[in-house]
């Protein structure tokens, strides 16, 4: 006897099996990898700033409509998007032209910790960095003529840290959304072995002041040498491209090197002079401590991983802050990824990323309003295929919850060795949206070249668009339905 199913259940079959299917591929589609190449090396920076070399390179990067760029410890480099080299110079020449000279110091650089961001919005892109005093050393701020960064540069600064001589500002963060522009610091007694921690310093510049004919510093608003155990550790501006909300927040780790739970302050009032900052709050999120040193297949563990801090850019998409940072997980570095809130500051989801095998350490994170999340990092560890490689993971939104794939491979080092400058490493990577497709990430991120040389990577990251997904889906469900059919015309009755 042969069952058949009424026509009506027959529809509500096929729209479940759609559904389903459609969720299927979602998962089983993986991103590409798309433009790849070689950035600034170390070479580079030795040839353009006349010293024996350095490290770390400080690697961070953003993407324009036309132009990829880089501004990294001794260089400043332009490329267009299939990977050619517009332009390649030292650092300190680029700040110089854009009318401020850091002078030579930090082994001849003369500007360290630099920052640069795309600003779609305004169509402009904005740099950050300090430069190389031992004490009382400068923050810099600087912006191009229009959205090619090949366009002439304007700069101003402000001294660090007001508290008094011998003062030294380190590890730039830089923050941006439609009111204003955000540098957070470290300060220290001095840029000196034992030189100690001195506070942590915030700094607020309406957008339009940076932005003028003639950017000016007068409206700035400090606050220096703020409570770490009220405002977190290594404070993360949060850069935001969407409209106004009214108010900037400032995310931070705990000052405990380990904690569950995260530090947020609003700036408000960003868009002139006698910008204000809120009270610390905390954000109750899942354990995390300092992540201990990677390891290299020649059985050492010696190649930094900073600590718990946030280090890579923070983004706010719509209501949504996500944030990455590297974390003890079992003997090993691992990533914490979180979704946090941003009108409730509750975690909407939170996991980790890690191997037993391998340590990761130093992740960038970048998410479009499609809820895709690109996490890159870099992985290394004792046995078969530690060498000190990048790697990238995607996330999906599957209903509320967003799904990683295995990690990938974006660039293999051939190097089991690495050791070069008390094996330093990072400190900044950076994973950005092209700004002309929400579907294209960009990773900027630092391997072993060889064991007493790094380089930099730059990688382009596509994920499947949802048309895609759909249209994949489509025709899956096509090839299905016409293999259902036959397998229904041989069927006996």
């Amino acid at each position: 006897m042969s069952h058949r199913v009424a026509a009506p259940l027959r529809g509500c079959v096929l729209i479940v099996f759609c559904l389903a299917l459609g969720r299927a591929s979602i998962v089983a589609q993986a991103a590409s990898i798309g433009v790849n190449f070689t950035g600034v090396t170390v070479a580079d920076g030795i040839k353009l700033n006349n010293n024996n070399g350095y490290a770390p390179p400080d690697n961070v990067g953003g993407v324009g409509p036309e132009s990829i760029v880089q501004l990294i410890n001794g260089a400043f480099a332009v490329y267009d998007k299939s990977g050619i080299q517009q332009e390649l110079i030292s650092a300190r020449q680029f700040w110089t032209e854009a009318g401020i000279d850091p002078g030579p110091g930090i082994v001849n650089l003369g500007t360290f910790n630099q920052r640069i961001i795309y600003d779609a919005p305004s169509g402009h892109w904005i740099a950050a960095g300090l430069s190389g005093e031992p004490t009382n050393n400068y923050v810099m701020l600087a912006r191009s003529e229009n959205s090619d960064p090949l366009s002439q540069w304007t700069a101003v600064r402000f001294l660090g840290n007001a508290g008094g001589d011998g003062k030294f500002v380190d590890y730039t963060r830089l923050g941006v959304d439609a009111n204003g522009v955000y540098i957070s610091t470290n300060n220290y007694t001095s840029n000196l072995p034992g030189g100690g921690l001195d506070g942590v310093s915030v700094f607020s510049l309406p957008k339009a002041d940076l932005l003028a004919a003639t950017p000016i510093v007068s409206n700035l608003s400090r606050f220096d040498a703020i409570d770490a155990g009220e405002y977190g550790l290594s404070i993360q501006p949060i850069v935001n491209f969407g409209p106004s909300t009214g108010h900037a927040p400032i995310l931070g780790t705990s000052a405990a090197l380990g904690d569950n739970v995260l530090l947020r302050a609003d700036l408000t009032g960003t868009g002139a002079a006698g910008a204000t900052i809120s009270p610390g709050t905390m954000i109750n999120v899942a354990p995390y401590i300092a992540p201990p040193l990677a390891a290299q297949p020649d059985l050492t563990r010696q190649i930094q991983t900073i600590d718990d801090r946030i280090s890579a850019h923070a983004y706010q998409i719509g209501n949504i802050i996500y944030a990455a940072l590297a974390t003890k997980v079992g003997l090993n570095s691992g990533i914490k990824w979180m979704k946090i809130d941003e009108t409730t500051n509750q975690v909407i989801q939170e996991g980790i990323l890690s191997d037993p095998n391998f340590d990761y350490f130093q992740p960038s994170i970048s998410a479009n309003a499609d809820g895709d999340i690109v996490i890159s990092f870099n992985r290394s560890g004792f046995g078969a295929g530690g060498n000190l490689s990048i790697f990238a993971s995607v996330g999906k939104m599957m209903g509320n919850l967003t799904t990683f794939a295995a990690p990938f491979l974006l660039k293999a080092s051939t190097v089991n060795n690495y050791h070069y400058v008390n094996n330093r490493w990072g400190d900044y990577t950076t994973t950005v949206i092209d700004p002309l497709n929400p579907s294209v990430f960009w990773t900027f991120h630092e391997y072993a070249l060889n064991n007493n040389a790094w380089a930099t990577q730059i990688t382009q990251v596509i994920v499947p668009e949802p048309e895609g997904i759909m249209l994949g889906a489509m025709a899956m469900l096509a090839v299905s339905l016409v293999a259902w059919r036959r397998r229904r015309r041989a069927r006996p009755a």
